[in-house]
């Protein structure tokens, strides 16, 4: 059985290193199951919830949401499968493109387990 953890992240610092260790390709088999509509890389992904916070001048307090989805090493959850969990478990709790958002798979650890990072600030109504 999975389990899921949500966390706040408070500062900018926190929401780039958030960025960077979700995308870390040797936890991401090269990036292979990484996957956002916020951008490409780090510093585009940071940019462009910074962007969505400024337009709404909501740019100091809680920065993002980081959500950790955990399965069981006896579910023998293939990372493919850890990869649709997650996206449909997205897809129940966020409206499309409402959001920032970036998520990626670790492969690197003998149980896998899903990051889900999103911004505080809806892209549409702040």
């Amino acid at each position: 059985m999975g389990t899921l953890k949500l966390m706040n992240v408070k500062y900018k610092r926190h929401l780039w290193d958030s960025i960077e260790y979700i995308l870390q390709e040797g936890k991401t088999e090269n990036g292979k199951y990484v996957f956002g509509n916020s951008g490409y890389t780090p510093q585009m992904i940071y940019n462009t919830f910074l962007a969505t916070k400024s337009l709404y001048g909501k740019t100091e307090g809680r920065q993002a949401y980081h959500y950790i989805l955990t399965f069981a090493e006896e579910d023998s959850v293939t990372p493919e499968l850890a990869q649709e969990i997650t996206e449909k478990f997205m897809s129940r709790l966020f409206p499309e493109d409402e959001y920032d958002w970036v998520r990626g798979v670790h492969t690197d650890t003998e149980h896998l387990h899903a990051h889900i990072l999103f911004n505080s600030v809806n892209r549409n109504t702040g």
